[in-house]
Formats: structure tokens, sequence, C-alpha cells
């Protein structure tokens, strides 16, 4: 089928087998002299689409359950409803982004389908992240990806420019997101752009010598719910585990929990891990450095560097790259908690202001609240943290409005970015790799 033939209806009931995409080289000899069709036409869509036109691979079009909900044309491509697709010569691609969706398409338009194939989504990410080096670079300065390298979660990549690393997360595959941060860029040193905001990029060295004998004191509190499949026991001595939502269950999973002493435990539903750093701020006993990490994020620091943290005042992991924060959250929260961010941020601590508009426009942030701070600059921080969100938290409880939606941990994120940005002419921050647990 080509943009010029009409989609006829096929009897042929027989349901595929999904065979999966192993490597792109190999899927192009199978695809000699046949129709490749994509099932779906949205954002994998968009991806996909990217990484066939870079492997020379044509595709004839695209099959939707319903034309409903889409256009005619995509991509100057036909786009088709499955119910009437007929095209022998097809080979079906599916671009959708959870394969469990591929059992319930197949088991309802089985007459769409004959020889289906599929792209795990660590294969499509490592694929798409390939192509990317390949094409970005020349508009976006001294920009490498290595997704070997480092500890990133599935579907993110690890990336380096003029020395500056950064983690690259799923929404830059989408199309649009990645032309808008390529034109944001276009021509502009990456390291610079983010040292504008964040001052002087260091990576927390690696010691020469023998596993450290802890000349500081640190702990960092490892924030871990009673739904997660963790263990909680064989950790190093510098990581104490907390049951994050304790107040919300009678399971007892940690020896510290979030529900002791001065605590928020009943807030977890809104502040995710951030009951955790409250129960810090309020309980844990004075150290020479305080964090927290969660229980498949961890900081990807060996025991024989511990001592290195030493020479830092804050330690954080390396940034995440996005087109800029305001979108990049607006995808996780409303608009009106943003707006009550800065509400919050003039009202309360105005000194902020001006880093707070910085950090919204900045292209970097630092991800999921993991920090390690000298304790004072922990006091410093988190009296700033919950004075903000006590303000939108109230908000929303004056006007009898429950969300139960981890809203509140987002926010935590911005404002710890926005902390990093007012602070660091004051505070000497280090950036070290994370440690997925997958």
């Amino acid at each position: 089928m080509n943009e010029k033939k009409n989609c006829q209806i096929r009897m042929n009931e027989k349901v595929p087998v999904i065979k999966n995409i192993n490597d792109m080289e190999s899927f192009q000899k199978i695809c000699a002299g046949r129709h490749i069709f994509f099932y779906g036409a949205g954002k994998r869509a968009d991806g996909m689409l990217k990484i066939f036109e870079y492997y020379r691979l044509q595709v004839y079009g695209f099959i939707v359950s319903a034309l409903d909900k889409n256009p005619a044309v995509k991509a100057g491509l036909p786009v088709c409803e499955a119910a009437i697709f007929h095209d022998p010569d097809s080979i079906i691609v599916f671009a959708v982004s959870v394969k469990d969706r591929i059992e319930q398409i197949i088991e309802i338009i089985p007459q769409a389908l004959d020889e289906v194939y599929y792209f795990e989504d660590a294969l499509y990410f490592d694929i798409y992240y390939e192509v990317f080096q390949k094409t970005a670079p020349y508009k976006m300065k001294s920009l490498r990806v290595d997704a070997a390298e480092g500890n990133v979660e599935a579907k993110y990549a690890r990336a380096v420019s003029e020395g500056l690393l950064f983690r690259i997360p799923p929404s830059l595959s989408d199309d649009q997101n990645m032309k808008r941060l390529i034109d944001k860029l276009s021509g502009k040193s990456i390291r610079n752009e983010f040292e504008k905001e964040y001052g002087s990029f260091r990576f927390l060295k690696k010691s020469k010598g023998a596993e450290s004998d802890r000349k500081n004191t640190l702990k960092v509190y490892m924030a871990c719910c009673h739904t997660d499949k963790i263990q909680v026991e064989n950790l190093d001595d510098w990581i104490i585990p907390v049951q994050a939502g304790a107040a919300l269950t009678e399971k007892k999973i940690c020896e510290k929990r979030d529900d002791q002493g001065d605590q928020i435990s009943l807030r977890n539903r809104d502040y995710s891990e951030g009951t955790v750093i409250y129960w810090m701020w309020k309980n844990a006993p004075t150290t020479e450095y305080i964090g927290l990490c969660h229980y498949r994020r961890h900081f990807d620091i060996r025991k024989e560097d511990l001592d290195i943290i030493s020479e830092y005042d804050i330690v954080v992991t390396i940034p995440t790259i996005t087109v800029d924060n305001w979108s990049c959250f607006s995808e996780f929260v409303r608009t009106e908690d943003l707006n009550l961010t800065i509400q919050a941020v003039k009202k309360l601590f105005p000194e902020y202001m001006d880093a707070a508009d910085r950090f919204f426009k900045s292209s970097f942030l630092p991800p999921a609240n993991l920090f390690i701070m000298k304790y004072r600059i922990f006091q410093e921080y988190a009296d700033f943290l919950f004075g903000i969100t006590e303000y939108i938290y109230q908000y929303y409880k004056s006007r009898n409005i429950i969300r139960n939606d981890r809203y509140m941990g987002y926010i935590m994120e911005n404002l710890l970015g926005i902390f990093l940005v007012q602070n660091h002419d004051r505070y000497k921050i280090c950036y070290t790799d994370m440690k997925f647990i997958s």
C-alpha cells in the first residue's frame, strides 16, 4: 500500500506472533521489498519515524484503531483505520509505548495485523539516543551521548558536553520537545548555559587511596515504602532506611519511620519522600553531613570516596536537561501549583524571586530530591522548603481540596533547584552520578 492505494477489507482473522526488533541492521534485511506501517500515530511514532528515516527504511503510513481522533495524514503519510486496512506486503511495527497494549489491540482487531514487530523500551531508547547522537551534535556543541556509562533510569541517557555531565529524559524523544531544545541551545555552549544558573560544574572525584576512614560524619536517609520491593538489610552504614508514609499503614518495615517524633507522615500521598525530609529536619541527630536518597535511586559514591565529600558543601546528582523547567513540571503538576510556588516565594522569601525566575526558564534541574548537605545548610534549606510547601498545603486545605497525587514532591524538586541557583556563590556544590537500582 502507498498513498495512492485504497484501503480494502481483509477477511484474514489469523492472530500474528509479535516479534521483537533486536537491532536495526538485521531489521533492514527483513524489510527488503516490504511495506512498513506503524500501528499508532502518537509521540512514539514520531520518534520511530526519525529512527527509520535515519536507517533509510521507508514508512508507508500509520494504522490506528479509529480515525475520529486522528488526522487523515501525518508527516505526509496516510493514516488508515485498522478495521479496513489491507496490504499483503506489509510489516506492522507497533509505535505504542506500553507493550501490554499490543495484546489488547490484537484481540480487538486481528484482521488488521499480519507480520508484527515491536521495540522493547530499552532498545527503542538506546537506538533513539544513538540516532540523536549522530544527528544533533552539530547544533548542540560538543555533545556526546553515552547511555552505556553511569547509572541511569530506564528510558534515560547519560550525556556529556564540554565536561558537563547530564541526563537526557524520555520526554526529549518527542520531536517537538527536541526541536525546541535544539533551537534554544543551537550554537551555544551547553556547559556555559548550565553554569549561568548553577555556577561551576564540579564532578565528585574518586579517591586514589584505600577505603575511607570516615573523618566526617555522614548519614544519608533512604526513603522507602511498605509497597516497595526492597531489601533494607546489608546497606552501607552511612545509609539509614526510613519508612515513608508509615502513618498510613500498619505494616512496619524499618526501625526508623516518618511517623515518629515531630512529623507529617499523614501527608505522604501529597509529599511523597518529602515526609522523610521533614522527619530528618525535626528528628535526625546532628551530623556533619545529612542527605536523602530513595530505595531505587542512590548516589553513585564508593566507600573510599566518602572523605572527598568534605571538600564540598552540597552534593547532588548530575542534572536532567529539559526544554525549560516550567514546561517540564507542567506535565506533572497543575499550572496553579507552579503559580502558587512563585506566589509563596514572593511573599515568604522575596530574596529568592530572581533565582526562581531563572530556574523555571533554565533547561537544567537536579532530579528526584536527592541531596547531601552540611547539616547547617540542610537546616537553612529545610526552612525554605517547608516554608513554601506549608503555604501551598494550607492554600488547598483551606479550600477543602484533597489531592493525594504526590504534587508536593514535584514542587520540592523545583525548590531544590531554586535553592541551588540562589546559593551557588555561597556554597561549593558538587555532582555525582545517580545509581539506579532496577
